[in-house]
């Protein structure tokens, strides 16, 4: 398969994740439908993961890098693991309370909200975050700013620099899970990639991947489970949306990261994963079309913006990467 063509497929599929969330959502409690998810893609990619090593001849390899693994290995899992956990979590329980095309393009721009903690996170890091590259990082939050409170339920004013009484706390309430919800994705992305690195033996990228991806599963299953346990509220049950656990867990989880992951492999250039950011451009008009959200002047101006910086700083990154790139 064509780079693009795979690249092309991802964006597809991972846009139509917030529509079909709000499906599944409206018969089914957001732990349900998260812990039903996690087990269906945790299963699947023990099962493809397997195949695949298996077919390769990397199997045994594989088994035997893993009996050696140290302490900080297992805590980039454990990472990957609770943090796809809360990214889930946050991104159903946002749009059960807020606008849903809002939700969708705050969650799906992760990358700029991991560059703007950088400096406060990660001391080695902050030192190839350039001052030009943070600026716009902030500037990307306008864009957020604009989407919020273009929000008609907010109706945010002020009187003596006090917000009216009826302020909708609820409504901003969800967009703040859907911000935490898209720092969570960078903190899984990183953590995968970390564990991943263990198994560099392999001379594999795609089968340390998806190694990375039964760890991180398995562990959010568990951990789902837990939650599941100590919040979920006494009721008379629920219907499982099946299409819509299905997409989730086996298209987006699976499928979706691992048509990312081949792209990059076999595309000649990095820069192919710039048309991720048509991600949160399609997954709110798949909510508009199917009459779930509405796009307003703030939607467009507030993601024009956020998807402009990201752009630019995807840019800058692989030109600067190029730059240093030692020649051969």
């Amino acid at each position: 398969m064509p780079a693009l063509l795979s690249m092309s497929l991802c964006v597809v599929i991972w846009s139509l994740y917030p529509l079909v969330a709000s499906a599944g959502l409206e018969t089914m409690g957001s732990l349900e439908m998260l812990v039903i998810v996690l087990v269906i893609s945790s299963v699947g990619s023990l099962i493809i993961a397997t195949a695949y090593l298996k077919q390769k001849g990397l199997l045994r390899k594989a088994i035997e890098i893993q009996s050696t693994l140290p302490s900080q290995a297992y805590v980039m899992a454990l990472l990957s693991g609770v943090c796809g956990v809360f990214c889930h979590v946050f991104l159903f329980w946002a749009l059960s309370l807020t606008h849903k095309g809002g939700v969708a393009l705050i969650y799906d721009s992760w990358p700029i909200f991991a560059l703007i903690a950088t400096p406060f996170l990660m001391k080695k890091q902050w030192k190839q975050v350039s001052l030009k590259e943070f600026i716009i990082s902030l500037i990307a939050m306008v864009g957020v700013a604009l989407i919020v409170f273009s929000d008609e339920k907010i109706d945010m004013s002020f009187n003596s620099f006090n917000i009216q009484d009826d302020f909708d706390y609820k409504i901003l309430g969800g967009y703040i899970l859907a911000f935490v919800g898209g720092y969570m994705v960078a903190l899984v992305g990183v953590s995968q990639g970390a564990f991943a690195e263990y198994f560099n033996e392999l001379k594999d990228d795609f089968g340390a991947t998806l190694i990375s991806q039964i760890w991180g599963r398995t562990i959010s299953v568990i951990f789902a489970i837990i939650l599941y346990m100590m919040f979920s509220e006494p009721h008379d049950g629920f219907e499982i949306n099946l299409f819509a656990v299905m997409f989730i867990g086996i298209g987006v989880l699976i499928f979706g990261g691992a048509l990312f992951t081949y792209s990059l492999l076999k595309a000649n250039t990095p820069t192919i994963s710039i048309m991720y950011y048509f991600v949160p451009v399609l997954a709110v008009f798949w909510l508009w079309i199917a009459g779930e959200s509405t796009i307003n002047a703030g939607i467009v101006t507030g993601g024009a913006i956020i998807l402009v910086a990201n752009i630019y700083l995807a840019v800058a990154g692989r030109k600067a990467s190029f730059e240093n790139k030692p020649s051969e």
